[in-house]
């Protein structure tokens, strides 16, 4: 995973690592065979098996954690057979995912974690040329990003007030 080409686009929902498409569902999962794909580029990808990692107590507790803190309509991941099918899962499994299989890019997503704490913005070195030659793609990017957190925010606000009166009665 040492090049990511392309970042992820929030209209075209597309990312490619290595040259692989890392696909997503209707729901943003993202598809960790893909991502396992473009890991293992020049090894066999059978010397990391996904289900493996979907096995650890890590994982099973990750997986817990997602779904009783993240959005109640949407699976922290799930299997789909057939030609589109693969293991399809929320980014923090993805994030969770690589670091495990793979030592260089666990570093690199601390390093980029890192900058983007620091500087608020994370940017990858394939990027940057691009980013001082086209800005106004990236800002989009960026201006969709923040859209998209205070679209959750407020979602997350107008469902803890609903919720409120719920908790009340059931504590009186």
């Amino acid at each position: 995973m040492s090049n990511i080409k392309i970042l992820s686009c929030y209209q075209t929902k597309e990312t490619i690592i290595d040259g692989i498409t890392i696909r997503q569902d209707a729901e943003g999962r993202y598809c960790l065979n893909d991502v396992q794909r473009a890991a293992t580029l020049g090894r066999n990808p059978r010397t990391v098996e996904l289900h493996e990692f979907m096995r650890r107590p890590e994982t099973i507790k990750l997986v817990e954690l997602l779904e009783n803190t993240g959005n109640p309509h949407v699976k922290a991941y799930i299997t789909k057979r057939g030609r589109t099918g693969g293991t399809y899962a929320v980014k923090e499994l993805i994030y969770a995912y690589a670091m495990w299989i793979s030592p260089s890019y666990h570093l690199k997503v601390i390093r980029a974690y890192g900058r983007m704490v620091t500087d608020g913005v994370a940017v990858h070195e394939s990027v940057a040329q691009d980013l001082l030659t086209n800005p106004l793609k990236h800002l989009q990017a960026i201006i969709g990003q923040a859209q998209a957190l205070v679209e959750e925010n407020a979602r997350l606000k107008q469902k803890s007030e609903t919720d409120v009166p719920k908790v009340n009665n059931t504590t009186q």
